[in-house]
């Protein structure tokens, strides 16, 4: 029945907020400093919506830094599906580092997660509308920024045809400060890889991999960054020193961008 429903929903969403406090709890052990006004909940009866309001995050080490987030950082859940989180992420940033702040302003910012324990499998994001202040005396913009990773564990070790992980990136009008001025239009690239994927990029396990015959395959590289237009594809491997070894092939049209020129006196 609806009560029955209702009351079903008001424990899952207790329960999310508990394992959210926890995982702050493991963070704050670990040395950040978390703190946030509370923790909301909302969505009925379709998806549970966790809002923290005004998320504070530093930390004090050898690198301090703090964040603040937006007005509320609003995570959504379906209870029939655990394994998978989306976060709303839009408004304003700032991080502070030393002496320097920078904010950052965003219209939309989303996202999804798909995770099997601790091991993610999926990461999507997408901003758009983008607006970062403080790395300079202008402002650096950005239309729409997307990435996608997909990660596989059900790859057989000797499999070097299936990737084992996935990446792809778009990015389009973005606008950066500097004497010359970076404007690139678009950007868009797709990656995968091959073998069994390093747990981390240390020598024995970039070893390890490369032994196996893992390479990183660049499926396809489009930036127009006007007046100068590349596009290309390769693939990436490592030597017996964990050298790249990386025949690319490259298309140019136009000319090199003011921005990337050597700056000579």
């Amino acid at each position: 029945s609806a009560g029955l429903y209702g009351l079903w929903w008001a424990n899952a969403a207790s329960l999310a907020v508990a394992e959210l406090e926890r995982w702050v709890e493991a963070r704050r052990t670990a040395g950040f400093d978390i703190s946030y006004d509370a923790i909301e909940t909302a969505g009925f009866p379709l998806r549970i919506d966790l809002l923290v309001l005004n998320p504070k995050v530093s930390r004090l080490s050898q690198h301090p830094f703090s964040w603040q987030g937006p007005g509320a950082l609003i995570a959504h859940i379906n209870p029939l599906s655990p394994n998978h989180l989306e976060l709303d992420a839009k408004g304003t940033h700032v991080r502070a580092q030393e002496s320097k702040q920078i904010s950052l302003s965003v219209e939309s910012a989303l996202i999804s997660i798909d995770a099997n324990g601790d091991q993610l499998e999926v990461l999507h994001l997408d901003i758009q509308k983008a607006q970062g202040d403080g790395l300079a005396s202008t402002p650096a913009r950005l239309g729409q920024l997307t990435l996608d990773f997909h990660r596989r564990f059900d790859v057989a070790p000797d499999d070097l045809q299936t990737p084992t992980a996935s990446l792809a990136v778009g990015l389009e009008q973005l606008s950066l400060p500097s004497p010359q001025g970076v404007e690139i239009s678009r950007l868009s690239a797709r990656l995968h890889l091959r073998g069994p994927a390093p747990d981390n990029l240390k020598p024995a396990p970039l070893a390890a991999w490369s032994n196996a015959g893992g390479v990183l395959d660049l499926e396809s590289l489009y930036l127009d960054w006007p007046p100068l237009v590349l596009e290309g594809d390769g693939t990436l491997a490592l030597d017996r020193q964990l050298m790249p070894i990386a025949p690319f092939g490259l298309k140019a049209k136009g000319a090199i961008p003011k921005a990337a020129r050597p700056i000579r006196d």
